[in-house]
């Protein structure tokens, strides 16, 4: 299994080197892995407000929590929170980021609208690269993959 990141923010591919011979248990096996790959990605900035390398933070030296003075008192007054960078306004961008495709041997996942990846590719810019996956997200969709795998190809020998 390999993972890679192409077209910036825009697409993951999570590719099968696998087993040809059956191609609709890989074919799940990798949307299930995608799928998780698609909550994890999000749950990190959404829920922590994380880039790849750590906390996100505002270039700003004027701050509201951890958004610039400006950004971050247009937050507050919306009622949105301010205490960590999450990448949400109006929720278009995460309502956008999906299992693009998938098949017996690539699963890719990115911004179903070219806008919200281009916003994407602007919040990478500022605050560093964030669509990927750590390494323990890696192991984690790799672990779906080769579980979901394993279950279906007993189903399937049985």
């Amino acid at each position: 299994m390999k993972i890679e990141s192409n077209l910036g923010t825009t697409l993951l591919s999570i590719r099968n080197s696998f087993v040809n011979e059956l191609p609709i248990v890989t074919e799940k096996a990798l949307r299930m892995a995608a799928n998780d790959g698609l909550v994890l990605i999000q749950d990190r900035v959404q829920q922590r407000g994380e880039s790849l390398s750590g906390r996100m933070q505002t270039k700003s030296n004027k701050r509201f929590g951890s958004y610039s003075k400006q950004w971050g008192g247009f937050r507050n007054k919306k009622g949105y929170q301010t205490s960590f960078i999450d990448w949400t306004v109006d929720g278009d961008l995460w309502r956008s980021w999906q299992v693009l495709y998938s098949d017996s041997k690539i699963a890719e996942i990115g911004f179903m609208d070219d806008k919200q990846a281009d916003i994407a590719r602007y919040l990478e810019d500022y605050f560093g690269k964030t669509i990927g996956f750590t390494k323990d997200e890696e192991n984690t969709v790799i672990e779906t993959f080769n579980s979901e795998i394993e279950v279906n190809f007993v189903k399937k020998i049985s």
